[in-house]
């Protein structure tokens, strides 16, 4: 892909964004946008410490065991 493909479709997906941004803040205020946003990081927060711990027990052990017990 070229890089005049990949500056376009960067553009194109920071578009989309914004857009989706507009009604939370329209239909909300900015307190709730906050609140959305604070919540979406925190998520994003849990998600990615999550996969770090399975990488670093995959590297480890070169097997993911998700069974509990003996």
């Amino acid at each position: 892909m070229s890089m005049v493909m990949r500056s376009r479709s960067r553009g194109i997906a920071f578009i989309v964004v914004v857009v989706a941004l507009i009604p939370p803040i329209i239909d909300g205020g900015t307190k709730h946008f906050l609140q959305r946003l604070f919540d979406s990081l925190n998520n994003g927060a849990v998600y990615a410490v999550t996969a770090i711990g399975l990488v670093l027990i995959f590297k480890a052990t070169t097997l993911i065991n998700f069974a509990q017990g003996n």
